[in-house]
């Protein structure tokens, strides 16, 4: 989750370096020594050092998270939820935030099983820490939902900033698959309609 602040970090980092750089070299411009220069500029840049690593996450945050819609799965262009959506994803509407991301998309089953296969398949041995010695995992049978259930297999976000298609009212076919989860519990989860072939994902990471 921390992941967030190693950006602003360095960005912070660069431009103070860069204002103590530029003072301290500008100062006899402005018939100041040097050192005094240099000192006051370092002076500054502690002081101002967490407020302007903030202002720039903040800025960074409006353009990393928030409501993004594709085309495909191809189309993203982030590797953090590009690992956790199959390519063969279409039409997706996707909510990013710091610890991961919900989606809506539509998919054949086919290709969201198959999908499945590959991602237990690599990440077996990462998963089966989770077991800690005992019977190793595999990929289970999807679970089924009842339709009056759907709702609480849906993300559902207080800031109301993912719009879940209304088809979901009158899903009575769908179906939960579990992906493969990492030691810290970082994975993803599908609810998936096969007769409308509608899938949301919600998934996690750290």
């Amino acid at each position: 989750m921390f992941w967030t602040i190693v950006a602003p970090f360095f960005t912070t980092c660069a431009l103070a370096v860069g204002a103590i750089v530029a003072a301290t070299t500008l100062a006899p411009r402005w018939r100041a020594r040097r050192e005094w220069a240099c000192l006051a500029t370092t002076a500054l840049a502690i002081v101002l050092f967490v407020p302007s690593c903030l202002a720039i996450e903040l800025g960074m945050n409006t353009l990393r998270f928030g409501v993004f819609r594709y085309e495909s799965g191809r189309d993203i262009g982030d590797w953090r939820v590009e690992r956790y959506m199959p390519s063969a994803a279409r039409e997706i509407t996707l909510m990013k935030y710091p610890a991961g991301f919900d989606a809506e998309f539509h998919i054949a089953r086919a290709d969201l099983e198959g999908w499945l296969d590959e991602q237990w398949a690599l990440h077996r041995a990462s998963t089966d820490a989770n077991f800690h010695g005992a019977a190793p995992p595999v990929r289970g049978e999807p679970r089924p939902i009842k339709p009056d259930m759907i709702h609480l297999h849906l993300p559902g976000r207080p800031d109301g900033g993912m719009v879940l298609s209304e088809e979901w009212p009158r899903v009575t076919d769908a179906i939960e698959f579990e992906g493969p989860r990492k030691p810290n519990g970082a994975g993803v989860t599908f609810l998936y309609s096969p007769s409308r072939e509608l899938c949301v994902a919600r998934a996690g990471y750290w």
